[in-house]
């Protein structure tokens, strides 16, 4: 029985500390979106929406030559982002075509910011999400 207590105390303090150390925002992950939104609009800095909130990932976008009459925007894989490195190679040009940052707010809701070449917001758009793929198309 007394295992139990120190257990359930174990177990309390840890929940205490992340809550403590930022692990629990009491925000929905409907209002984190929300508010992320507000935030990366067209214009704004890349820094200032990771400022706001860093991404899970992030992708570099290139332009694929398709004819000699037209360029089509490439896509790379998805890379884990990490911000120093991020800084670094953008410092020295290698997202020059620009890049998009993905964030994943829940199983409904993700979005993708697109940036352009000099590090701002293009546009924002919705990610597919688990949800998607029981959506029927709709018939106009």
């Amino acid at each position: 029985m007394k295992a139990v207590g120190i257990v359930a105390v174990l177990v309390v303090v840890v929940l205490g500390v992340i809550y403590w150390s930022g692990g629990f925002t009491g925000k929905s992950p409907e209002e984190i979106a929300r508010e992320f939104k507000v935030v990366a609009v067209a214009g704004t800095s890349w820094e200032k929406v990771a400022d706001h909130m860093e991404p899970k990932e992030f992708q570099a976008l290139s332009s694929v030559t398709m004819s000699t009459n037209s360029m089509t925007p490439g896509v790379s894989q998805p890379y884990r982002f990490n911000r120093a490195e991020f800084a670094q190679k953008y410092k020295s040009g290698a997202y020059k075509e620009g890049f998009i940052f993905n964030y994943y707010f829940s199983n409904n809701d993700a979005w993708a910011v697109e940036f352009d070449g000099s590090g701002c917001v293009v546009e924002g758009r919705p990610l597919p999400v688990l949800k998607d793929l029981f959506t029927l198309p709709s018939s106009h």
